[in-house]
């Protein structure tokens, strides 16, 4: 892959040029477009130097002594920009992901973000009732202070959002992942405490208890024992993953997917999400099964992780025939995928949301498909066909979906910590010279903007420049949202991954060094490497 060109400055998409880009569906209708030039820094920022800023430590080497990492900072440059400094506080979600990519390094990062996310652990059951959506055992999905905070003040009067807000179903699932990772290896930080919102002093343990006792209400209260998002509020999040935007899920015609709630307790199911409940239940059994703890909990989490995972092939993966890649000449079909989630009929029937989206790709960097490698041969065609595979990384969503738009936030643009995950998965199943591709276009995107930006186009430009706005009447939250905006342009989740990239190569500073040198540099197995090399030639 070529070194890419450095512009000085990114000039926003002309009203033509977006329209030209963007298929809106006869729901849709354009009604705004916001333009921005964006003037790139004249040389890298740290990206070490980057995570030191948002844990609040003075150097590097103390990253996760004073707490955990802020979702994202501006720089000086752009501070007052209208479009910076969104996300400058804790988001428990933000916080797992960076202190994962960075643990080997900073394990006390992990444990800041387990211990500040216990803090807020919610404490009553608030679901359809107050605008927080707090339920016991459950991790908070943003930490800000309401009386004081513009955006906090901002959300309420407009969603009534309550503070902390807890809408989202994978904070408690990543912070369980996170206290079982660490005790897993020193199983003392389960008597480690924390002191709640009430002022109130727990222990660790006790803490992983409240979370699992979530977990598994939620999969009680759904006939498939999925963890589901239910839409309580049509001024609040309907999607509560990763992808928490009001148009990321929906089915191949681009209808949207369906929240049944509060008629039902049927909602949504994230694919990646069911996979981290996976490695939650496991990775619990297995500290359980260490530390001496009772034996019939053992045999239940263990139970509920295969009963998780046969719905998840039963009812997530779509056996495709028609999708194929051209290699050396040879069309050859990709097979089959999996979905994005899932949603209910009137009747509660499952209906997978037959759209490829990088979440299949974060599977790979779980417990879920351990000894399943005919799917996951499946996974890496498809990631790496030219519908998923962009210039930055993989695309959210494939090109040929109805309602791809490249730079869309959840619907066809890149996000590169989603891409270190992938990487990561790769690694995991054995794909080293995909990961280091991979890898290489997440470094290449650094390289080109001086920067860590929180997402890129789903094309050949290196930063969006434009917030587009839409109105669509058929959704059942915010018709008029923005489909895009600009990135923060130091997101604390791709700061990590480039840190991860340096920590693997030895903290090299040099980056021809990190882009050449990411070792293994392939496959070793001969069946993977067979695959792996005709993939890469068709990059």
């Amino acid at each position: 892959m070529n070194k890419p060109s450095r512009p000085e400055v990114i000039t926003a998409l002309t009203p033509e040029q977006i329209a030209e880009r963007f298929r809106p569906l006869d729901s849709e209708k354009l009604v705004g477009i916001e333009s921005y030039h964006i003037t790139l820094p004249p040389k890298h920022l740290s990206a070490l130097g980057a995570l030191a800023a948002l844990t609040a430590a003075p150097t590097s080497r103390e990253i996760g002594l004073y707490g955990p990492s802020n979702a994202a900072n501006a720089r000086k440059e752009t501070h007052d920009d209208a479009h910076q400094g969104l996300y400058s506080v804790f988001f428990s979600r933000d916080g797992h992901v960076v202190a994962r990519f960075v643990e080997s390094r900073y394990p006390e990062l992990t444990k800041a973000t387990v211990l500040a996310s216990l803090q807020h652990l919610g404490k009553r059951n608030n679901l359809g009732i107050a605008g927080d959506e707090q339920e016991f055992g459950k991790i908070p999905h943003e930490i800000r202070d309401g009386a004081v905070d513009p955006i906090a003040i901002e959300l309420t009067e407009r969603k009534d959002w309550q503070w902390p807000y807890y809408g989202a179903v994978d904070t408690t699932v990543k912070n369980a992942n996170s206290i079982t990772r660490i005790a897993l290896t020193e199983p003392e930080f389960l008597d480690q405490t924390y002191v709640d919102s009430d002022g109130e002093t727990h222990s660790v343990a006790e803490g992983l208890a409240a979370n699992l006792s979530w977990i598994k209400h939620r999969m009680d209260l759904n006939p498939d024992g999925l963890v589901e998002a239910l839409s309580v509020n049509p001024k609040h999040h309907a999607n509560q993953t990763w992808a928490d935007s009001p148009d990321a899920f929906h089915h191949a015609d681009g209808s949207w997917a369906r929240h049944h709630y509060p008629e039902k307790m049927w909602g949504v199911a994230s694919v990646e999400l069911q996979a981290e409940v996976y490695d939650t239940l496991l990775n619990t059994a297995d500290l359980y099964e260490k530390t001496g703890h009772d034996h019939e909990e053992i045999d239940d989490l263990r139970g509920r992780a295969a009963r998780l995972k046969k719905t998840v092939f039963d009812h997530f993966w779509v056996e495709d025939h028609g999708l194929t890649r051209v290699v050396d000449g040879e069309e050859i079909p990709l097979g089959g995928y999996f979905a994005r989630g899932t949603d209910h009929d009137d009747d509660g029937a499952l209906h997978p949301l037959e759209i490829r989206t990088s979440d299949m790709g974060q599977l790979l960097d779980t417990r879920l498909l351990d000894g399943e490698e005919d799917k996951v041969a499946s996974i890496i065609g498809h990631l790496f066909s030219s519908e998923m595979m962009s210039k930055w990384g993989v695309r959210t969503l494939s090109t040929d979906s109805a309602r791809f738009f490249e730079d869309r936030y959840h619907g066809g643009n890149t996000w590169p910590w989603v891409s270190y995950t992938i990487a990561k998965g790769l690694d995991r199943h054995g794909y080293h010279g995909l990961a280091r591709d991979l890898k290489t276009r997440i470094w290449n995107l650094y390289d080109t903007t001086h920067m860590m930006p929180e997402f890129a186009p789903g094309s050949d430009r290196p930063l969006i420049t434009n917030r587009v706005l839409v109105d669509d009447p058929s959704l059942t939250t915010e018709t008029i949202h923005p489909i895009s905006q600009p990135a923060q342009e130091i997101q604390a989740w791709t700061a990590a991954a480039i840190a991860a990239i340096k920590i693997e190569n030895g903290l090299s500073l040099d980056p021809e060094r990190i882009k050449n040198k990411i070792l293994p540099q392939h496959a070793i197995d001969p069946k993977k490497l067979q695959l792996e090399e005709a993939l890469l030639r068709t990059q």
